[in-house]
This record gives C-alpha cells, sequence and structure tokens, in this order.
C-alpha cells in the first residue's frame, strides 16, 4: 500500500465522504446528516495519493459522550490497518471535549463477509455493553 495520510474532516469533504459511501455501500447517503456531523464533531479521513480511502464522522450522543455513526474503509483497503489510525485520529480530536465513544453496531443492511467487528473494535479497546438479536453497542473510556 502507498503512503497514507491521515487527517481531520471538514464541511469540505461531503462530496468525497457521500461519494466513497455510495459506492461501497450501494445506497444513497443522508447528505444532510453527514454534513452536520463533519462540520461540528471530530472527523477523520484516510487518504491515498489523494484519493478518498476511508472515512470516519460522529455525532453527540450525550454531553460528554460521542457516537461514532459511521465508520467506513473502502474495500480495497481493509485488513491493513486504515480503521485503527481513524479512530486514533477521532479519539486524539475528541480527547480534550468528550469523556467516552460510543458505537453500535447493527445488521440493517447485508454486506458481503467481512472482520468480525468485535474483533476490530476489541483491539481498538471498546467492549460491548449491550447485545440484541441484531445489534451491539460498544464504549470506549477517553
Amino acid at each position: 500500500m502507498r503512503e497514507l495520510v491521515i487527517r481531520s474532516a471538514g464541511a469540505d469533504d461531503l462530496d468525497a465522504v457521500a461519494a466513497l459511501f455510495e459506492r461501497e455501500n450501494g445506497r444513497v447517503p443522508q447528505r444532510d446528516f453527514i454534513a452536520k456531523c463533519l462540520e461540528h464533531y471530530p472527523c477523520a479521513l484516510a487518504l491515498q495519493d489523494g484519493h478518498l480511502q476511508g472515512f470516519v464522522y460522529c455525532q453527540r450522543f450525550a454531553p460528554d459522550i460521542l457516537e461514532i455513526a459511521n465508520l467506513l474503509v473502502a474495500e480495497a483497503c481493509r485488513g491493513v490497518g486504515v480503521g485503527s489510525r481513524l479512530l486514533a485520529e477521532v479519539e486524539r480530536q475528541a480527547d480534550t471535549e468528550w469523556a467516552s465513544l460510543i458505537l453500535v453496531h447493527s445488521l440493517l443492511y447485508p454486506h458481503p463477509p467481512r472482520r468480525s467487528p468485535a474483533d476490530f473494535y476489541g483491539k481498538q479497546g471498546f467492549t460491548p455493553i449491550h447485545r440484541t438479536s441484531a445489534s451491539t453497542v460498544y464504549a470506549k473510556t477517553l
């Protein structure tokens, strides 16, 4: 893999984030929601040769808890640490204002086989705190 640049994301990145979301998920993203997240909360991008390969954007869950609304890495870049680096950048941005991170992994849409979310989030320091038949809630204290 060529050099990967991880940087914070902002409102100017909406078109690129929406395009990667649609290409990788096969559905139209909620642009207004993504724009709000990019403008107001910690977010990060992974770029390779200027091309977006992954992103993470967040939203407020509670006054001191940040929710990871979406973490996506392009199929071609999975399994080499891109998601870990994106999460690390969001944690760096969130460290002074937020006490913890939370995320929900749900089986809302069919996906091809992917790495186990429990393995991935566990390696990032997240703990499962609630499970249903279709969702798992993970949390991490910052």
